[in-house]
């Protein structure tokens, strides 16, 4: 046991971290502060499922589509309500890549996408989510009835409201 311990050890001694671990986590942080504390609606019943389905039907197609042809030269911007979603469904990691290896044949990554909190201008991600999504807005609105369409096939069938729910009152802790 102590020599595959030793080995696990030297393997794990190799790996590098091009990000500053720090800054995310504070980063991180906050995204977790705008949700819990400053958007706190994103957790009511009705809310979640419509952030849901625009995580299921946009954001992820987006994110796929990004990552093959970059769509711009620029970070995307996730929505705040696909971000808290995006955000629950990776931290069931073995799920997350079930997911997207069957549905986009692929793990989708994080890879030059930004924290809606983080940016400090959406307007070329809005842009690009307008175009391919005309009749959806980019940022959530409630106000607006949710134009389901029975096409779209491509859906987690992993519990995400129930995901989030498991997260709420997180950042008390």
């Amino acid at each position: 046991m102590e020599n595959k311990q030793a080995k696990a050890w030297a393997v794990a001694q190799n790996i590098t971290v091009s990000i500053d671990l720090i800054e995310a986590a504070k980063t991180h942080l906050k995204f977790l502060d705008a949700v819990e504390h400053r958007n706190r609606f994103l957790f009511e019943d009705d809310v979640l499922q419509r952030a849901v389905y625009r995580y299921n039907a946009f954001w992820l197609p987006l994110l796929a589509k990004h990552e093959e042809n970059p769509v711009s030269d620029e970070s995307l911007v996730v929505p705040l309500d696909c971000e808290l979603i995006w955000h629950c469904h990776r931290l069931n990691p073995v799920r997350y890549k079930f997911d997207c290896e069957k549905l986009f044949g692929r793990i989708l990554t994080n890879h030059n996408v930004m924290s809606s909190i983080q940016a400090t201008s959406k307007s070329t991600s809005e842009e690009i989510w307008s175009k391919m999504y005309p009749a959806e807005p980019y940022e959530l609105d409630l106000e607006r009835p949710l134009q389901k369409s029975s096409q779209i096939e491509k859906f987690t069938r992993y519990d995400l409201i129930a995901a989030v729910k498991r997260q709420t009152g997180f950042t008390y802790q």
